[in-house]
């Protein structure tokens, strides 16, 4: 006696969740040996592997109303990356802090509603990415 159909051939389902089983299971593989990798340069350590330092400089995009942009550098950093492929101890992969310094930082201007020392409200421009000080400042200039 033959079996159904539907029971010959697994179903859908059940492939899915097999492909989903072993792509987690590969990246977990990958991952391990990157970091049994890391742990073994640690232990055996030169001056650059696998901590290295690289130095970044920060690019400013400052859009204006006109739609003309300004480009501003910021003052250079020194970062501590790792030479893996996923971060370790705290320090990002060297190739993300490269692929990262090479991106300009956009500085939006967003609306704000805020409070200017109990002084009612005022509606301001603020940096997304500036202190509390300044965007009080800019919010007065406004």
């Amino acid at each position: 006696m033959q079996l159904p159909y539907n029971n010959r051939l697994m179903s859908g389902r059940k492939i899915l969740k097999r492909v989903a089983i072993g792509a987690v299971a590969a990246i977990a593989l990958v991952y391990l040996g990157d970091t049994l990798s890391v742990w073994h340069r640690m232990s055996h350590r030169t001056a650059s592997d696998p901590l290295m330092t690289m130095t970044t400089q920060p690019v400013i995009e400052i859009p204006h109303k006109d739609g003309e942009a300004e480009i501003v550098l910021g003052a250079a950093v020194e970062v501590t990356c790792v030479r893996a492929l996923f971060p370790h101890d705290g320090c990002n992969p060297c190739w993300y802090v490269a692929r990262e310094n090479q991106a300009p930082i956009v500085m939006t201007l967003l609306p704000l509603l805020e409070i200017a020392g109990g002084m009612g409200r005022s509606v301001g421009y603020s940096p997304t990415f500036s202190s509390h000080s300044a965007r009080q400042t800019l919010a007065a200039k406004f």
